[in-house]
């Protein structure tokens, strides 16, 4: 996927889901309705980046009983292994070290790396909206370190560094903020369906108890909600049955995202009627190497020694 394109999915989500915690607020179906198992006002699908903003937005918009989903063991999925570097413009970090940026600078940079692919009004929403992430940073407790670097294909720096360099040192503090508000997670819990009634979406089929090395569960339950439920779930590069359907030609290229990213929300949306864009477009790199699984250091060497080459490519008189 391109960078651009993933960017916006993670991180606009606090700018719209006012639209969907609108419908939360607003729902009148009960679990006793339904016979579902369990009944909340809002479900949200993974416990990701988009899924804390979201729950986090939730909060602030009056809801109270929050439901965040995970299949995995571990809660956080991607979010957690990046490197959490977070490219905002006009953020008061960006401000006080008298840095020059824009919207319209922003746009530019996100459409020349999105090729022109870029959902016009969505690139803008995203610019104009990114730094008021800052105010969750804050008082969720997220510690970041007192520079703003720039990163590639950005006119300016912008990018924000956690104080832990991981995307754990966002994912963490913010969990705990959240839970500690009421906020309730459930790991391994694998949504399976999206039930839909009457054009609406009014719930989700769970496996519990799911163990994705085995694929096995403990039961299936089906939960409702009183409003919405929330997609958050992030990219599928692990799940090869539906690369291969999507690109064919990179059926067998490794992944450097976690086991979890595969594609059952995607499968499950595309039943219930709804139509994603751009499922062929993916992001590639030379992140990876053969001898490891994952990003493992070989990853990292790759990354600074083209950063290193390109820099020597651009001084004159220079041969390589």
């Amino acid at each position: 996927m391109k960078p651009s394109i993933s960017i916006k999915r993670r991180s606009l989500l606090q700018g719209i889901v006012a639209g969907s915690i609108g419908s939360a607020l607003a729902g009148t179906v009960s679990a006793a309705e339904t016979n579902y198992s369990e009944s909340h006002d809002l479900v949200i699908v993974g416990s990701g980046f988009a899924g804390l903003a979201t729950a986090y937005a939730a909060l602030k918009a009056g809801l109270k009983d929050i439901l965040i989903l995970e299949k995995m063991e571990a809660f956080g999925g991607n979010s957690c292994l990046c490197g959490g570097l977070m490219s905002l413009p006009l953020s008061p970090k960006q401000k006080a070290l008298g840095i020059t940026d824009s919207v319209e600078l922003m746009v530019g940079d996100m459409y020349k790396a999105g090729r022109g692919f870029n959902h016009p009004s969505l690139a803008r929403k995203f610019a104009e909206d990114a730094a008021s992430v800052c105010g969750m940073l804050d008082e969720c407790g997220v510690e970041l370190k007192d520079k703003v670097i720039r990163l590639g294909g950005h006119s300016t720096p912008r990018a924000l560094v956690p104080a832990s360099a991981s995307g754990g040192g966002i994912v963490v503090p913010i969990h705990n903020w959240l839970k500690s508000r009421g906020v309730q997670f459930r790991n391994r819990t694998q949504v399976t369906e999206l039930i839909v009634t009457d054009g609406k979406v009014r719930g989700v089929r769970v496996n519990e108890g799911y163990d994705w090395q085995t694929g096995k569960s403990s039961r299936t339950k089906t939960i409702g909600t009183k409003g919405a439920v929330v997609v958050c779930t992030g990219g599928w590069g692990q799940d090869n049955s539906f690369v291969k359907t999507t690109m064919p030609a990179y059926a067998l290229l490794e992944c450097t995202s976690q086991p979890g990213a595969t594609a059952e929300m995607l499968r499950a949306l595309l039943k219930a009627g709804a139509l994603p864009t751009m499922l062929d477009m993916y992001q590639l790199g030379p992140w990876a190497s053969p001898d490891e699984k994952g990003a493992g250091p070989a990853s990292f060497f790759a990354t600074t020694l083209l950063l290193k080459v390109s820099r020597l490519i651009r001084k004159p008189g220079t041969v390589i």
